[in-house]
């Protein structure tokens, strides 16, 4: 999704709050389950290998939000500097009926 979006942020921005609350709960449940099970030692057999995927799964979740959190602040940015030149530009002229 997040390469969707860096391609063609326009046609799919409707789901860009989809996909920014789908990262942020995978990284929450992530991190939970890393606190969990280190703390309750409930993969202790296996947490070697299991650290290493965690560390690289949430780094990947890390790098894709950062990566479309930008693209949403300069998409916000263009639609407010958008909207600012529309309305101040003097070459607008307002016709009334007679």
């Amino acid at each position: 999704m997040a390469l969707f979006l860096l391609i063609d942020t326009q046609r799919y921005k409707n789901y860009l709050p989809l996909f920014i609350a789908g990262k942020c709960i995978g990284i929450f449940t992530m991190l939970v389950w890393s606190f969990v099970s280190k703390h309750l030692l409930i993969t202790d057999w296996f947490s070697g290998y299991n650290v290493i995927a965690e560390i690289i799964f949430l780094c990947g979740d890390l790098i894709a939000l950062a990566a479309i959190l930008t693209v949403f602040r300069d998409m916000n940015k263009n639609l407010n500097e958008l909207t600012m030149n529309t309305a101040d530009s003097p070459d607008t002229e307002v016709k009334q009926c007679e």
